[in-house]
């Protein structure tokens, strides 16, 4: 089969369109022939060698989480999915090959069947940027009604949907963003909207119960003063740095949490629930087509200033 490669960790010339080996599922697995992919800042940091300190695979690679797809074949002890069927997931990045392909093996727990309401490409590109938004509001944040959240980089794969989802909690939330993305994120429920480029982010002090960091790009030093005595300072890109300065929480009234995402069942039932009633609603800014469009894509990804999702399309 067809698949995007990398060989070693290095810039986006390490990634090689060519032939690899057909897949056949084991005990326990499903094969699913790809119909769209989606290229996320953990496919870059994975590439990059940024998280090789917690990754548990071996060269060669081929990248990927979030995908959709067909059945075209499982192991025959599994009883919840047929051949023919509709679905949409994600594979574990730090543990297993993902969908950069033409076909992909998944475990049932790693998929649900795709919405009608959905296109296969909507169903892409949900999964990850989803749960990292529900685990992060619900579990890390513990997110209420009535509470100040902050949320960097609004406009972006997670960020537009963790507005959403906070707006369907009941907290007020001001969105970080470019200008240029103010109207998208009052539209996905934002309250307020702080422009970047023009203003300080955390010019309020004491005022935040949560700031969701989706992005990267400032430290838990920079935010705490304008988190409230007991707020919690969200990350969702793990290093080395933050996890060691998450030991120290017990110590000081104000925490910071680092998301280690738990790809389950559950939190996938829960999101094609809401994208299949329009609780929440992925946006896609650029579709490209085919495998060989992986450059292309991966470029205006690394731009930083995607507005929602990019989405390959195969199928």
């Amino acid at each position: 089969m067809k698949a995007i490669i990398i060989n070693k960790y290095g810039d986006l010339n390490e990634l090689h369109l060519g032939q690899v080996k057909d897949l056949e599922p084991n005990k326990n697995e499903i094969l699913i022939k790809v119909k769209a992919f989606t290229i996320a800042p953990l496919d870059t940091k994975i590439r990059n060698g940024n998280l090789k300190f917690i990754l548990k695979r071996k060269f060669p690679m081929i990248l990927g989480g979030d995908f959709s797809g067909t059945i075209v074949n499982l192991d025959k002890d599994i009883k919840n999915f047929s051949i023919g069927d509709e679905v949409m997931g994600a594979t574990d990045p730090f543990k297993m090959n993902g969908p950069f392909a033409e076909y992909v093996k998944s475990k049932p727990d790693q998929i649900v069947k795709k919405p009608i309401q959905l296109s296969f490409t909507e169903a892409a590109a949900l999964p990850i940027a989803a749960m990292s938004s529900l685990q992060s509001l619900r579990d890390l944040g513990k997110l209420k009604q009535g509470q100040n959240i902050l949320i960097l980089g609004a406009a972006g794969a997670v960020g537009h949907l963790a507005v959403q989802m906070a707006r369907n909690m009941g907290a007020k939330i001001t969105a970080v963003c470019r200008q240029v993305n103010a109207d998208f994120v009052k539209s996905c429920g934002a309250d307020y909207v702080i422009d970047y480029e023009k203003e300080q982010v955390f010019k309020e002090q004491n005022t935040y119960d949560i700031i969701f960091d989706t992005v990267a790009k400032y430290t838990f030093k920079d935010a705490k003063l304008a988190l409230k005595k007991e707020g919690i300072y969200i990350n969702t890109m793990p290093s080395p740095s933050l996890m060691i300065r998450s030991l120290f929480n017990s110590l000081t009234p104000k925490k910071l949490k680092v998301l280690m995402l738990k790809a389950n069942p559950a939190d996938l039932a829960i999101i094609k629930e809401w994208s299949a009633n329009e609780s929440i609603k992925v946006h896609l800014d650029k579709i490209y087509t085919g495998l060989e469009s992986i450059h292309e894509a991966t470029k205006y990804q690394e731009t930083g200033h995607v507005r929602g999702k990019i989405a390959i399309e195969i199928g």
